[in-house]
């Protein structure tokens, strides 16, 4: 079902990429894990030849409760005197400085050398869905602690943000899944 879902959701890209004349360069960014590996590699083939990218900030991680009140990991207050809570706050601690590079990496700097009147690049990044909710976060302006967690992410649903150094950063879809048969709309839901 995964090859599915990459193959459908490469077509969609390699179809967007093809609307707009002045796009030229497609560049595929990816999480050095072997299920974005794998699809990283299908989606790239709708575009012949594409340099694949690997990246180790594009890995999943844990920014930290995904709501501000959750039920689910007992409540802060009775989880903070034990061990296990302190690994997964140094955890998620390490996962937010690494997730916070990788935005800076792929959407501040992205910016700084395209200007409107500049062919667009087009740049895919294939991650995963803890990152995805971050990446949004951010690029809204939003603190992802205790709110990540509010953002719907399917397998292979393409979220667009567009970067350009002339104004700031434009989220314009947030999983999308139409290029997917019902069939094939999968959630994410097991990694919150």
């Amino acid at each position: 079902m995964g090859r599915q879902q990459a193959e459908q959701t490469g077509k969609c890209l390699a179809m967007a990429h093809n609307r707009v004349p002045t796009r030229h360069d497609v560049t595929v960014y990816h999480s050095d894990m072997t299920r974005a590996v794998e699809t990283a590699a299908i989606i790239a083939n709708n575009f012949g030849e594409v340099l694949l990218n690997p990246s180790p900030l594009l890995r999943e991680g844990w920014p930290g409760l995904p709501y501000s009140s959750n039920p689910a990991y007992g409540g802060a207050a009775g989880a903070r005197d034990n061990s296990a809570y302190d690994a997964i706050q140094e955890r998620s601690r390490m996962d937010v400085e690494r997730m916070q590079k990788a935005f800076n990496r792929f959407f501040l700097s992205s910016g700084e050398a395209q200007d409107e009147s500049d062919e667009e690049s087009y740049c895919v990044l294939v991650c995963h869905a803890n990152l995805i909710r971050f990446f949004l976060c951010r690029a809204l302006g939003i603190d992802p602690a205790n709110t990540w967690g509010h953002f719907e992410i399917n397998h292979c649903g393409i979220t667009r943000i567009d970067v350009c150094a002339n104004r700031p950063i434009k989220v314009t879809a947030v999983n999308e899944t139409g290029h997917l048969p019902q069939s094939l709309i999968t959630s994410s839901e097991d990694h919150l």
